[in-house]
């Protein structure tokens, strides 16, 4: 009996690279277009529009972390913990994220208006982005020595998207809207978050890569034993 070296493993990284940007991609279509058509399909009054964002932000989000899941299961088969983690996230950012944002917004709101909410704004998707990346951290930690990244590509993803609201929402507020095509802030958008999930997805494939470095973790994979 003997084991295939785990210079020979079942993994592939591109494999898992492009499953993870599709749900990326998943995320953003879904994103752009529910609510408009949710909002058009529904008589839904002004008042409870807050109300029935947050249920599909949450019904949404629930959605790209199962997709997540699947993707990342076949490939890391110790992330069992994933969907309660981050579940347990997503209520919890739920419950508090009024309290949040009007936190957020005093610290930033100095007569600044639009440009103070875009801040809170910021600064509470900058932390929700932090304490994923710890958790997802302490998931990763077992199976990588450089977990460390993971919580780095989520941050730098949401940094991203904080650059492109400074540099074309926020010009656009100022204009007034005039003469400004919104289209090309979701365009922007849609490439920042993917950008995001291609750093992300980098990480996971580095993390793939590292089982399988000589003195690295153990490997992930181990093929069938013959006889």
């Amino acid at each position: 009996m003997f084991e295939v070296p785990p210079s020979r493993p079942r993994a592939n990284p591109w494999r898992l690279a492009l499953l993870w940007m599709g749900a990326a991609a998943i995320n953003a279509v879904g994103t752009t277009f529910v609510y408009p058509l949710l909002f058009r399909a529904f008589d839904i009054s002004p008042n409870n529009y807050r109300l029935i964002g947050v249920l599909v932000y949450g019904v949404t989000a629930f959605l790209i972390m199962v997709l997540q899941w699947l993707a990342l299961r076949r490939f890391f088969p110790g992330l069992r913990w994933w969907l309660p983690a981050h579940g347990t996230l997503l209520i919890l950012g739920l419950l508090l994220q009024d309290g949040m944002t009007q936190l957020a917004a005093a610290m930033f709101d100095n007569g600044g208006g639009m440009g103070a909410s875009l801040g809170a704004g910021g600064a509470v998707n900058l932390f929700w982005s932090l304490l994923t990346g710890m958790v997802g951290w302490w998931l990763f930690r077992p199976l990588t020595r450089r977990a460390w990244l993971w919580p780095a590509a989520l941050l730098l993803g949401t940094l991203l998207q904080a650059l492109v609201n400074i540099l074309v929402l926020w010009p656009m507020i100022e204009s007034g809207f005039s003469g400004a095509n919104p289209t090309s802030y979701v365009v922007f958008a849609w490439m920042a978050n993917l950008l995001g999930a291609a750093i992300q997805a980098a990480v996971l494939a580095l993390f793939l890569r590292d089982q399988r470095r000589p003195g690295g973790a153990a490997p992930l994979y181990k093929e069938r034993e013959h006889v």
